[in-house]
């Protein structure tokens, strides 16, 4: 009789293929979990400009009740749109005013209607543009509606370029961020 001949294997490691396996699994997992994160980035941007509209409109609405007008698209010294915005918005008006402290001339004293944080503001030029979280300025204007029997109504409209921050001459996007009011 002969002996029966028994296999041993050697269980000491991974094979090759099984190794190139692991890696491709994982790295697939990876690139999912790339794709996730970058769609919830973008999400969360988003929810940071419409909190960002919400702050202006909420300023504008200040600025409304003080002085029974919305703040107008210019300002004297020749600020315009998002610009005219922030100063009206985020400046202490006062019958005294005290330049040191940024006060602007009024009839009435009106605090800052909106504290903004330093990531929300970047001055510009002689102003200070409102910026969404790409880093590009709100847009502001003030659209005047003419109703049947000739009366004027002013609507202040806020909003956002979105990703790809391109303002498409004042018509509204998909990719835009806008709130309705």
């Amino acid at each position: 009789m002969t002996p029966m001949l028994k296999r041993r294997f050697n269980s000491n490691g991974f094979t090759m293929i099984e190794l190139l396996v692991v890696i491709g699994i994982i790295c697939l997992l990876l690139a999912l979990l790339g794709s996730v994160l970058g769609k919830l980035r973008e999400r969360t941007k988003m929810g940071q400009a419409k909190t960002l509209i919400e702050k202006c409109y909420s300023g504008i609405e200040q600025y409304h009740i003080t002085f029974r007008a919305y703040p107008p698209a210019t300002t004297p010294s020749g600020l315009t749109g998002i610009q005219a915005l922030y100063y009206y918005i985020g400046s202490t008006f006062s019958p005294t005013p005290i330049a040191a402290n940024g006060e602007q001339l009024s009839d009435v004293y009106c605090a800052a209607c909106t504290q903004f944080q330093s990531h929300e503001i970047r001055p510009s030029g002689a102003g200070t543009n409102i910026v969404d979280p790409w880093t590009s300025p709100l847009i502001y204007r003030v659209d005047v509606q003419t109703d049947s029997t000739g009366a004027q109504t002013f609507q202040p409209v806020v909003y956002s370029c979105g990703v790809n921050k391109i303002d498409d001459g004042g018509l509204i996007n998909t990719d835009d961020v806008i709130i309705g009011k």
